[in-house]
């Protein structure tokens, strides 16, 4: 499960990185990642 965790944070980062007005995860698209359905 950590590893799932790990992958989707760095992929959030690399996904947020090229963004400059970020807002909710959901609204990015991001409801169905590992981060998101731990919170």
């Amino acid at each position: 499960m950590s590893r799932a965790i790990a992958l989707d944070v760095a992929n959030a980062r690399a996904y947020f990185a090229g963004r400059d007005r970020a807002p909710g995860s959901r609204a990015t698209g991001f409801a169905t990642s590992a981060t998101d359905r731990i919170s």
